[in-house]
């Protein structure tokens, strides 16, 4: 969301992007995909999205790992560069 609103204020509303996250619902996805032409994306854009009126992708070949941190108990995302293959992958 940050980004999508960063965009927005350096474009002067010229460029609106939307966010695209696992956890959202579909009928939302569907409603960006639609009405949108720049997006900010996690991994559920590769395998399960399908974007028709794609022409460009930015990819920064990041990914996040789910890592358990034993101090705080808990699992928490890990950036890390993601594989060739999943470059590939993501390239469609």
């Amino acid at each position: 969301n940050e980004c999508c609103s960063l965009l927005k204020t350096i474009t002067g509303g010229v460029i609106i992007a939307y966010p695209l996250i696992q956890s959202q619902q579909a009928s939302t996805q569907k409603e960006y995909i639609e009405n949108g032409s720049v997006f900010f994306s996690t991994t559920v854009a590769e395998t399960s999205l399908t974007f028709p009126q794609l022409r460009y992708v930015i990819d920064t070949g990041m990914i996040n790992i789910p890592v358990y941190d034993p101090e705080s108990k808990r699992t928490v995302l890990q950036e890390d560069r993601a594989a060739e293959s999943t470059i590939k992958q993501r390239l469609g």
